[in-house]
């Protein structure tokens, strides 16, 4: 029963990936964000919730122009609207293109609706970037929907790379290694690089909540606070002292003991059995013996 309640969330939360040997996934926006405080006196209810419940400052300083790219929860204003409380709701990051840009929020359009998004929510695509073979990006899946980290394979055009989604899920069956989705070509001013050791909108992180080591990706942060998107697309803030991010650009060898993503934590019960550095992928065998094929994101050597 508790495993069919993990795999309905996961469904919920649009994460396409297995359960086998612990796996999951999760997905993140606003690079350099100045942060000015809430003042409490805006946070007008809209109905009968909260619209903005989480101890972030929601109107950070976000640069975009009109016509931009930006990756944005498109659901959050129709949220705002309903009874249910909006740290309970799951929020799936889509590209939007901003209409108009705002202090406190910005107006975007997405398939033909526009949305009002605080700006805390807003991460800017930038439409120059390129991007060479081994880089991480951030992007979305250009012939699905919603946000994903990915790796570059083939970069033959630097502006319109050939990628592998990190987040989208590869599974063993019958011995056979069986790929959600085969490596894609993304169109250019749809993707921006993330960087070792940096602290960007789309880094994956790992943050200390309950004495368990949760995971997730950064939407935004300041000097103090990290707005994170964790497990089954809820949001939630730490301390950006309890945040560690996961690294870009690791090191494993098979035997190495790591930690690895089990349901929604980084749990040290993992040894490394393969590591293909080309596509970001780890083969990782569990306590019990099972062998699952994790993304970089999903593996760490420390924590």
């Amino acid at each position: 029963m508790k495993k069919n309640i993990i795999i309905a969330s996961l469904l919920a939360g649009a994460f396409l990936t297995t359960m086998s040997c612990g796996n999951k996934k999760v997905d993140g926006p606003n690079p350099d964000a100045d942060s000015t405080e809430v003042n409490e006196g805006d946070k007008a209810k809209a109905g009968n919730v909260d619209p903005w419940p989480w101890d972030f400052p929601r109107d950070v300083k976000v640069d975009v122009e009109k016509g931009q790219y930006v990756m944005v929860p498109t659901g959050y204003e129709k949220f705002t609207k309903e009874d249910k409380e909006m740290d309970k709701r799951a929020y799936v990051f889509y590209k939007a293109d901003v209409i108009e840009p705002g202090v406190g929020s910005t107006k975007v359009e997405h398939i033909g609706r526009e949305y009002n998004i605080p700006n805390a929510f807003v991460i800017p695509i930038p439409s120059d970037a390129t991007a060479k073979v081994g880089d991480i990006l951030l992007t979305w899946w250009q012939s699905g929907s919603g946000l994903k980290r990915a790796i570059v394979t083939d970069a033959s055009d630097p502006k319109a790379p050939t990628v592998s989604y990190l987040d989208l899920s590869w599974s063993i069956k019958d011995g056979e290694v069986k790929k959600f989705k085969e490596d894609e070509k993304i169109k250019p001013g749809t993707f921006r690089v993330l960087k070792e050791g940096e602290w960007a909108p789309g880094m994956q992180v790992a943050y200390e909540e309950d004495g368990q080591k949760k995971a997730g990706h950064i939407i935004s942060f300041t000097d103090d606070k990290v707005l994170i998107s964790g497990f089954a697309n809820h949001i939630y803030v730490a301390k950006r002292s309890d945040c560690k991010l996961i690294s870009l650009k690791p090191s494993f060898k098979p035997g190495d003991k790591v930690f690895g993503l089990y349901v929604d934590s980084y749990e040290d019960k993992f040894t490394v059995k393969k590591f293909d550095k080309k596509n970001g992928r780890v083969w990782l065998e569990d306590n019990r013996n099972t062998t699952c094929i994790k993304s970089i994101l999903e593996v760490a050597n420390n924590l």
